[in-house]
């Protein structure tokens, strides 16, 4: 668990719906300490690409992408992932919500 201000807590509706209101969420049975997962909005407006992304896409230099909505987690090593909910983690009611 964070060390963070839990919040609330509940099903896995009730964390996306605080996390796209800006908390953070987790398992409360995760064993990775401050682990946690965010929503990003997207940007529908489009953001200039990174250099890496432009490479890896053979993008124009100065390309604009829209990006949707995901999920970014936290990991028990300090950096960021990508994350998408497994069938347990979605389906789980022990989700806790942090302070944001």
């Amino acid at each position: 668990m964070s060390e963070e201000k839990v919040v609330g807590a509940g099903d896995f509706g009730y964390a996306i719906k605080a996390m796209k209101n800006g908390h953070k969420a987790q398992r409360a049975g995760w064993n990775g300490k401050n682990m946690y997962v965010t929503v990003l909005p997207g940007y529908p407006e489009g953001i200039e690409v990174n250099e890496n992304t432009q490479k890896a896409h053979k993008l124009p230099e100065g390309s604009k992408l829209i990006y949707r909505p995901y999920f970014q987690m936290m990991t028990a090593q300090g950096d960021i992932a990508m994350w998408s909910p497994s069938g347990s983690d979605a389906l789980a009611e022990d989700w806790v919500v942090l302070e944001s």
